[in-house]
């Protein structure tokens, strides 16, 4: 059978992305509507204010300093732990 990973980036800051946890939120309703196959999702969170809590729709990880290898690192570690994952 056929299993997907799905890797995304996200962040939440009042300052630079306040509606952060919305743009997640539907990200995830999307996946559960639409996807026929298994899946995992893999949130990588990009040094949010406060921290994504909800664990059990999705595996998260969590970078503490963006600046030490930006996006590329979040979507780098989340795809190696998705293949990791099968």
């Amino acid at each position: 059978m056929t299993k997907i990973g799905f890797v995304t980036t996200a962040h939440y800051s009042e300052e630079l992305r306040p509606n952060g946890i919305e743009y997640l939120n539907s990200y995830l309703n999307s996946i559960s509507e639409n996807c026929e196959v298994d899946y995992n999702i893999y949130v990588m969170d990009n040094e949010s204010v406060i921290p994504f809590d909800d664990e059990t729709q999705y595996f998260y990880e969590r970078f503490e300093n963006q600046k030490s290898g930006g996006l590329s690192k979040t979507w780098n570690v989340g795809v190696k732990r998705a293949y990791n994952d099968g």
